[in-house]
């Protein structure tokens, strides 16, 4: 049988970046429905991702972002793909380029920043 692979961008957590990834199988029952080894191209590292891990969004820029738009972060609120936000605590300004549901109250958010990269957020959900 063939191997089906895929060539995406997603967020690697050895390299804290997002990356060009090889997707070659789901990941089994274990790791869940939406998990899939993957094989990072800068790296070499193979490793579990989701589908919240690939970068959904490329038309979302954080270089084009307007900074009148930006809401102050917090964990506390609930935010939509393409939200700006600003992060206090950073003094940065970056884009929601994804969100997963964690629990019924709670998301993990994948944030673009200008200054700090990609990283990821709690918020809630209302």
């Amino acid at each position: 049988m063939a191997r089906l692979t895929k060539n995406i961008e997603a967020f690697c957590r050895t390299c804290a970046a997002v990356t060009k990834m090889e997707i070659a199988t789901p990941a089994g029952e274990a790791f869940g429905e939406e998990a899939y080894w993957a094989k990072c191209k800068k790296c070499k590292n193979k490793l579990v991702i989701t589908l919240d891990d690939i970068i959904r969004d490329d038309r979302i820029s954080v270089k084009n972002i307007d900074m009148g738009e930006a809401v102050d972060y917090s964990p506390d609120r609930d935010y939509e793909i393409g939200s700006v936000l600003f992060h206090k605590g950073w003094e940065d300004f970056g884009v929601v380029k994804s969100k997963s549901h964690l629990s019924s109250t709670k998301v993990s958010l994948t944030v673009e920043f200008q200054s700090k990269g990609i990283k990821k957020l709690l918020a809630s959900t209302n």
